[in-house]
């Protein structure tokens, strides 16, 4: 009996680690591969840029010098969102750092959470100098964010709305 509910527990804390390790994948884009148009290569000069989903405009400057990466702009939420869905719950945006495969090997919050916010503001701006490693030839932009049509102490979900994007092709 008493081997049985060791090997329950053992067996049990097994599957547990799987599940546990392939929602981490699933959730975290390191070691992901991004969808070839949607690499961004910085240049030594800065260069102004506008990428664009249905749910927001990021217009930004990056700058790509020695060890560094240099990212500033505005971040701009659409309309249809913004109108209906007023306050920001969460919303990031992230830098996704690639290597010459173009494989994620880091990624990096372009500005803090916006989960404090009372209202969303029209324009975020954003200014960042990011590491990078010497591998490293090009960026990608990625979002995640749930926006409310009322403030955080309603829980209603019928409220909200989530809105992400993920450049991975894997």
């Amino acid at each position: 009996m008493k081997n049985s509910a060791y090997k329950a527990v053992y067996i049990l804390i097994c599957l547990s680690y799987i599940f546990l390790t392939s929602c981490v994948r699933y959730y975290s884009p390191l070691g992901r591969t991004v969808i070839p148009d949607q690499r961004i290569v910085p240049k030594e000069t800065p260069t102004e840029k506008i990428w664009q989903t249905n749910d927001l405009i990021i217009e930004y400057q990056s700058t790509s010098k020695g060890n560094s990466l240099f990212l500033s702009g505005n971040i701009t939420i659409s309309d249809r969102i913004i109108y209906s869905y007023p306050i920001a719950r969460t919303f990031n945006v992230y830098a996704n750092l690639l290597n010459v495969a173009g494989i994620v090997t880091s990624r990096h919050n372009l500005r803090a959470s916006a989960a404090t916010f009372t209202g969303t503001p029209d324009v975020i701006p954003f200014s960042v100098t990011l590491p990078v490693q010497p591998d490293f030839s090009a960026f990608a932009f990625s979002y995640d964010g749930t926006f409310s049509e009322r403030g955080l102490k309603f829980k209603r979900r019928a409220d909200e709305i989530t809105i992400f994007y993920q450049p991975y092709v894997n």
